[in-house]
């Protein structure tokens, strides 16, 4: 029992600080609705910049569009796999299409 409130405290009192902080900062709601469309749009650039490997073997229609994802997705944040992923997405190695016989 003394475990839950303990815990509603403290969940209470961090649920809290980010009101009283943005309280602070910004004087209307409108502030605080800016910044987090803000917030939003900067994420959103962040990730597209991001992932500009595995969109670029996407439309190229890479025969490795899966490895070269794989590899974006968990290395990429290293700066050198991405390049790596990158310059992998450019080389002409595209499927080619069915031949009908």
């Amino acid at each position: 029992m003394k475990l839950v409130i303990i815990t509603s405290i403290i969940l209470t009192i961090l649920m809290t600080i980010p009101t009283i902080y943005y309280d602070d900062i910004f004087e209307s709601d409108a502030g605080f609705i800016m910044s987090t469309l803000t917030g939003f749009i900067v994420i959103t650039v962040i990730v597209t910049i991001y992932l500009i490997p595995t969109l670029v073997a996407e439309y190229r229609n890479h025969r490795n569009v899966k490895a070269i994802s794989v590899l974006n997705l968990f290395l990429g944040w290293t700066f050198i796999f991405w390049v790596l992923a990158l310059v992998w997405a450019f080389l002409n190695n595209q499927e080619e299409p069915a031949q009908e016989t």
